[in-house]
């Protein structure tokens, strides 16, 4: 094992009372490494990067906004404030997505955590948000099968990502499906 999980718990705890004074990318870079490493002990310093994130939504960029949730998501860790703030920031900026596996993840992210699923309570959608982005994203996915100039380049990986989001979040679009079997059938791997 590279780190032992005490290292990364060690880390943790001496970044907490700094988190306010990360930036972005560091902040970002600190829960994805925390995910990654599977650290089982991230809900205080998880706690207090979402409450730094969720006030300066807009200052993130839509790949770190994609990166923060897929961490939280892998953790299995749904802070609500960020969660709603990340998706109603992303819906706002869908266009600045520059790349498919960008929006698969968040999708993902979102669809893990639950978070625009129906509630079988009340049947009431929490974070309509994440809805909205996934109807916009596979809008996307039916663009780029219709070889729209512009449109995202979707390889397989980030098409199975979305798919499944979409299925869970509830979001059925025919032609995002077929746009998305066609993109899985032609994509030749890593490039």
């Amino acid at each position: 094992e590279f780190v032992q999980e005490a290292s990364f718990c060690a880390i943790a705890v001496a970044a907490l009372p700094a988190a306010p004074l990360f930036d972005a990318q560091g902040l970002v870079n600190l829960c994805w490494a925390m995910a990654t490493a599977r650290v089982a002990r991230t809900e205080p310093l998880f706690h207090s990067a979402a409450v730094v994130a969720s006030a300066n939504a807009g200052k993130y960029s839509v790949r770190q906004q994609a990166n923060f949730c897929w961490a939280y998501a892998a953790c299995g860790y749904l802070d609500e404030e960020l969660m709603l703030a990340v998706a109603t920031n992303a819906r706002a900026r869908v266009s600045e997505f520059s790349c498919a596996a960008e929006l698969g993840a968040l999708l993902w992210a979102f669809a893990s955590l639950g978070c625009g699923v129906a509630s079988s309570a009340n049947d009431k959608v929490q974070f309509p948000a994440a809805r909205e982005l996934a109807t916009e994203a596979a809008a996307t996915l039916a663009e780029a099968g219709e070889a729209i100039p512009g449109a995202l380049h979707w390889d397989a990986r980030s098409v199975a990502n979305t798919l499944w989001a979409l299925a869970a979040l509830s979001v059925h679009d025919a032609a995002a499906l077929q746009a998305g079997a066609k993109a899985m059938a032609c994509d030749e791997g890593p490039k």
